[in-house]
């Protein structure tokens, strides 16, 4: 392979080496897993406080339930005192029927309340279903994702060598002075190297003349671009 061959293979496995390495530093960053890692939080959270809501209505469920349980047994006390014809004074009457009216609107206050709450308490439990099921589906894509990113930390880490294994192979087949002069190129331009591409450098898009074209036909001489000043390549 001729020498602006070499160098041409040098810099597609250079900048080849070069991207693995960003996407490899991007992906070892972990921001997809992070941002995984919020929401599993965010989630485990709104679960957390989903529940202590749920006990927290089943506490006064409870305490409702146990009220009312009160109520009927007071209102059954009263209409036994009412109509089993032991009381005759008509104030005591009364003050029991006023008992009664007032025990009744609240044993319906409270059975309102206890229905109220055991609405809300089914919506919170729907809610709890709902939110722990995305949970499980979090837990599950995090489980495939961490998978999925030991893979490609070790393909990406095989690729890595690779490139790196050919690049130190066409390096050594360079001569050392060429190679410093596309190093210097390269450190300067990004690619030390640019294709002639319709009779244009593809680096800086400038004309390239017919006789630098025919001399780059012909023969392993390497040409340099008037105007950017990158070594210019010909594909044979």
């Amino acid at each position: 392979m001729k020498s602006l061959d070499l160098l041409w293979e040098l810099q597609m496995h250079s900048n080849m080496l070069r991207d693995a390495k960003r996407s490899f530093q991007e992906m070892a960053n972990g921001k997809e897993i992070r941002i995984l890692e919020g929401k599993l939080k965010q989630t485990e959270r709104e679960l957390m406080e989903l529940e202590e809501k749920i006990d927290s209505n089943e506490e006064r469920l409870n305490k409702n339930n146990f009220k009312l349980k009160e109520y009927d047994y007071h209102l059954k006390r009263i209409e036994e005192e009412l109509y089993n014809g032991n009381i005759s004074d008509a104030k005591q009457l009364k003050y029991l029927d006023d008992e009664r009216r007032s025990t009744e609107e609240n044993i319906e206050e409270k059975e309102t309340e206890i229905l109220g709450q055991l609405e809300e308490m089914e919506d919170l439990r729907q809610e709890f279903s709902r939110i722990e099921n995305d949970f499980k589906d979090l837990k599950k894509e995090y489980s495939i994702l961490i998978k999925g990113y030991k893979a490609a930390v070790k393909d990406f880490k095989s690729k890595i060598m690779e490139s790196k294994r050919k690049t130190e192979d066409i390096i050594s087949r360079i001569d050392d002075n060429l190679l410093e002069r596309y190093d210097n190129i390269r450190s300067r331009k990004g690619n030390a190297i640019a294709e002639v591409v319709n009779c244009k450098c593809s680096g800086c898009n400038m004309m390239i003349s017919t006789f630098m074209i025919d001399r780059l036909k012909d023969d392993d001489e390497i040409q340099f671009c008037e105007s950017c000043g990158r070594i210019l390549y010909l594909k044979r």
